[in-house]
C-alpha cells in the first residue's frame, strides 16, 4: 500500500545485520512488534553473502512506530540499525533524496549503480545521463533514495569506489542542472564558431577548409593543445 506521496507505508529499513541473519531469522525477531507482509535480506549475487541489510514491510504503519521506540533492536549478536523508509516529500524537497554521482566508468550501466548503492539504503531510482550522438552514457547520473540520512552519509563521504572507479558524489541541484551539464559542451562549442575569437583554455579552432576553397561553410576543427600555431594572413595575389 502506498500513501498519496507514492510512498510504501509501513516499510522499515534493517541495517548493520549480521551475516548469520536470513530472511527467516529478521521475520522471526520483528513479527513480535506486529504482522509482517514482507521481508527480505538483500544479498550479494555474485557471492552468495548477506550485504548486510534488509527491509520489512508491515500491514500497519502503526508497528512501524512501536519498532523505532523499541530500540535499539540486538539480532543474532548485533545491534541493527532500523529507519523507517518512507519520509514525505512534496515538490522541490524531494530533491534532497537524491544524489550526483560523477566519474562513472564505461563499462557500468543503470542496473550496476543501483546494484552498488543499494548497500547504503533503498535505491528508488537511477538515472543515467546519455550521450545520444555516442551511443553511451555521460559519465554521470542521479540516484534516489527514500531515506535523507542515506543521502546525507554519501553527501559527506563525497567519494567512494564503485566498481573500481573512484567516484564523486555531490548534493542533487536544481531540476534544469543535468539539462545544462549535458549541453554545457555543445554551447560553449557553438560560442566559439560564432565567436572564434573567443578562448578556451587548451582548445584551439580553426577553419578546416584549404585556403583555395571558396565556400561559405565555415566548419571548424580542434587543434590538440601541444600544436603552437601562428595568425598569418593568407593573400592571393599574383605569385603567391
Amino acid at each position: 500500500m502506498t500513501d498519496a506521496d507514492g510512498n510504501e507505508i509501513g516499510k522499515v529499513f534493517i541495517g548493520g545485520l549480521s551475516q548469520a541473519t536470513n530472511d527467516d531469522s529478521l521475520r522471526n525477531y520483528f513479527d513480535q512488534f506486529g504482522s509482517i507482509e514482507d521481508c527480505v535480506v538483500m544479498m550479494d549475487n555474485k557471492t552468495g553473502r548477506s550485504r548486510g541489510f534488509g527491509y520489512i514491510k508491515f500491514h500497519e504503519e502503526s508497528t512501524v512506530r512501536t519498532v523505532l521506540e523499541e530500540g535499539p533492536h540486538l539480532l543474532d549478536g548485533k545491534i541493527v540499525d532500523v529507519k523507517q523508509c518512507n519520509i514525505h516529500m512534496k515538490g522541490r524537497n524531494r530533491r534532497s533524496l537524491k544524489i550526483f554521482v560523477g566519474g562513472i566508468g564505461l563499462d557500468d550501466n543503470e542496473e550496476t549503480i543501483r546494484q552498488f548503492f543499494s548497500q547504503f539504503g533503498n535505491v528508488t531510482d537511477v538515472n543515467l545521463m546519455l550521450d545520444q550522438t555516442k551511443q553511451r552514457h555521460r559519465g554521470f547520473a542521479f540516484v534516489g533514495f527514500d531515506d535523507e540520512s542515506v543521502v546525507k552519509e554519501l553527501i559527506v563521504r563525497h567519494f567512494v569506489t564503485m566498481n573500481g572507479k573512484h567516484v564523486e558524489i555531490k548534493a542533487m541541484e536544481p531540476p534544469n542542472f543535468a539539462r545544462k551539464l549535458v549541453s554545457s559542451e555543445t554551447n560553449s562549442t557553438t560560442s566559439l564558431m560564432n565567436n572564434p575569437s573567443a578562448s578556451i583554455p587548451g582548445m584551439i579552432l580553426c577553419n578546416s577548409l584549404s585556403p583555395d576553397q571558396m565556400s561559405s561553410d565555415e566548419k571548424m576543427l580542434r587543434i590538440a593543445p601541444q600544436y603552437s600555431l601562428q595568425p598569418f594572413i593568407w593573400s592571393n595575389a599574383s605569385g603567391h
